[in-house]
């Protein structure tokens, strides 16, 4: 009876554990932050998609490390194919190696055929993509021994399998040749269930994915109607026994030119499932759809990812960074808000041509590899921290929070274990020498009070501290730049942690103004201020205009022993800048 008792306690203690580990799992916080490439550039992007050419693995004499697929005979000629399984293990491994290294949550990859005879479609010379062949017999079989090993091999290195890109544009990415959307998903679906079929003994959690641009009811550019296409899809995948396939959907702005997506409407889209296309503005009729009856996998919404998605630089003439970023926040925090989308991947490390000849820029770098605002946005913005950092990109909605413009938004667990500091400011993206700086930080997660301390970090790397550890969040200061550097704030709780944020500043000559003490204009602060300032007190030179208001560093209106003092301070290392007050 003792025993038994035990054995109860046992169970009912196992019980609770698995409770409590449930209600943690559903508490956790999932990030959708994504970048397309394996590398995740020290952005901690949870989710990372990258393209695989599977033709390029395949050839017709075989060697080491290949596996045989079969032959097809056309034209009286018989050409056998083989599978670098090795090189495929290789690419495999490297995803692998890279989950290891990161925070990754998911990994997509897309697969893609060039043309090949028996392997894909040949009706077109001018296709830089081509279909899977699953219309005649010789394809099918080659096909099926391809997809299987693919999943064998590749299957445990990712999540989501992309079958193609952006199906419904077939010209584009999927050459059929002329075909009936009819038989265009019927061969279609065929390859999909192939890769499916093979995945289930690899990964049984692997989805195949369906690409789609964020053309909706629209046949542009010799498109398929993509929700036509959908539908038809699904009807194929029950009729045949259904899986538990997803949609990968690319939302950008519309036009692609314009980074805000907050008036798409002005470009006829609409909130129902009749508009022409689905952006970031109206995301919500995708994940609707999807919960139409027809779509749903054993009475549950499928998957959905923004597996692509960007936001041009450039504005009105010119590049504007703050308003990329801002953009970028407002999406984010979108996706964020619906659980039915997994991830929101952003495409473009770096502008890459022919984008900026067409004056899209939806790089974090500009070919120069110049940062843009975005790229340390993307860092923290699935942290709390993100949301001290976005309070700026407020005023381009005309809110005054994110709750505000989106619902729920309040009700998002973003991480927040780690003690964190966002670091709000008035400069624009480029400074100049001479010009005054307000910086103010906002610490969070730690143990309160805070004491917060600036630094100045230059081109050489060399550190200066502007203020030392103080209970003042707030900082105005002048900074006399010459190249392009970096400031930091650095936050102590009251438990001796300690966390930073930096931001980078781009040095512009152009924006230089003189600064207070820098008498002589020479952008620093020496004796030789001190000397001129003297002889102006002496009487020997008189000092008037743009000079006199440099010398007068405490704004009493005139150069004094007191302005001299300060400049000495600061020369003897007393200091460690010269206060900078309002210019007048």
């Amino acid at each position: 009876m003792k025993n038994k008792h035990h054995f109860l306690k046992i169970i009912s203690a196992l019980i609770s554990l698995i409770l409590v580990f449930s209600l943690l799992n559903q508490n956790a916080y999932a990030s959708k932050k994504g970048l397309q490439g394996i590398e995740s550039a020290g952005l901690s992007t949870k989710h990372s998609l990258c393209n695989l050419i599977l033709t390029e693995y395949i050839n017709t004499s075989g060697g080491v490390g290949y596996e045989t697929l079969g032959s097809f005979t056309s034209g009286g000629t018989t050409r056998n194919y083989y599978l670098n399984v090795l090189g495929l293990s290789e690419y495999g491994q490297m995803i692998k190696n890279s989950r290891k290294n990161s925070e990754l949550q998911t990994v997509s990859v897309i697969l893609l055929a060039r043309k090949m005879t028996g392997i894909t479609d040949t009706s077109s010379s001018n296709s830089p993509y081509y279909a899977f062949n699953t219309w005649t017999d010789e394809g099918v079989r080659l096909n099926t021994k391809l997809m299987n090993l693919t999943a064998q091999v590749l299957g445990s290195a990712a999540d989501y399998f992309i079958m193609q890109n952006e199906v419904n544009n077939p010209h584009s990415w999927m050459e059929m040749g002329d075909r009936s959307i009819d038989d265009y998903v019927m061969y279609y679906e065929k390859a999909c269930r192939m890769l499916d079929s093979g995945l289930r003994a690899a990964n049984s959690t692997a989805k195949v994915m369906i690409s789609l641009d964020y053309f909706w009811n629209s046949t542009d550019g010799g498109r398929y109607n993509a929700k036509d296409l959908l539908l038809k899809f699904a009807a194929k995948a029950k009729a045949g026994g259904d899986y538990n396939w997803g949609v990968a959907h690319h939302a950008y702005p519309c036009p692609l030119t314009d980074s805000s997506f907050i008036d798409d409407n002005n470009e006829g889209l609409t909130k129902t499932e009749s508009t022409r296309i689905i952006s970031l503005y109206n995301i919500e009729v995708l994940t609707s759809f999807m919960k139409r009856n027809e779509m749903l996998y054993n009475g549950a919404i499928r998957d959905i990812t923004i597996s692509e998605s960007g936001f041009n630089a450039y504005s009105n003439g010119k590049i504007d960074e703050e308003r990329q970023a801002a953009m970028y926040a407002y999406a984010y925090y979108k996706i964020e808000s619906l659980p039915e989308i997994k991830a929101f991947i952003i495409r473009a490390y770096i502008d890459l041509e022919p984008e900026p000849s067409m004056g899209l820029y939806f790089g974090m770098y500009d070919k120069k590899w110049h940062q843009r605002e975005i790229l340390d946005l993307m860092k923290y913005i699935d942290t709390q921290q993100g949301i001290l950092l976005t309070k700026k990109y407020l005023k381009y909605f005309n809110v005054s929070s994110w709750n505000d413009l989106i619902p729920g938004f309040d009700s998002i667990t973003f991480d927040q274990s780690k003690f964190a500091v966002g670091l709000s400011n008035d400069y624009g993206t480029n400074l100049g020498a001479g010009q005054i700086v307000t910086w103010t930080a906002e610490a969070s997660g730690g143990t309160e009070p805070y004491q917060y301390r600036y630094v100045l970090i230059d081109s050489a790397f060399k550190e200066t501290v502007i203020s030392d550890y103080s209970s003042n969040s707030t900082l105005k200061v002048g900074i006399n730049l010459t190249a392009d550097s970096h400031f930091r704030v650095d936050v102590k709780d009251a438990s001796g942690k300690v966390t930073s944020r930096t931001v980078w500043i781009r040095y512009d000559k152009n924006n230089n103004k003189r600064m207070y003490g820098d008498v002589n204009n020479d952008n620093k602060w020496d004796i030789t201020d001190i000397a001129i300032i003297g002889s102006h007190i002496m009487g020997r030179i008189e000092l008037t205009g743009n000079a006199l208001e440099a010398a007068d560093i405490n704004g009493d209106s005139k150069a004094d022993i007191v302005d001299i003092a300060f400049i000495g301070s600061y020369i003897t290392g007393r200091i460690n800048t010269i206060p900078q007050r309002n210019p007048q």
